[in-house]
């Protein structure tokens, strides 16, 4: 676990023009990918320093996440956290 929380940015250039789409919509992680960006925050602080926004984009569209012409389904976080032994609690 890292001393310092890791803090990242949708929009860093490392990862911001790569592609962030569910099918039948054209977006990128600088756009749409708040939400697995903040995950990436929590995960690569507590868990794995390898994890970026461009890892949790990319494992959130292969478990079907992405919502169309929107962010990331909330129901992507839970899973997200337990990959890595981690309790993540949805709040309304």
């Amino acid at each position: 676990m890292n001393q310092q929380p890791v803090s990242y940015l949708q929009t860093d250039p490392r990862w911001s023009a790569k592609d962030y789409s569910a099918r039948g919509e054209k977006t990128t992680i600088g756009a749409s990918g708040c939400g697995p960006t903040a995950m990436a925050m929590v995960l690569a602080t507590w868990a794995d320093p390898q994890v970026t926004p461009a890892t949790e984009c990319a494992w959130a569209l292969a478990h079907g996440y992405k919502a169309p012409r929107q962010g990331t389904y909330y129901g992507y976080f839970p899973p997200a956290a337990a990959r890595y032994g981690l309790t993540c609690r949805q709040m309304n």
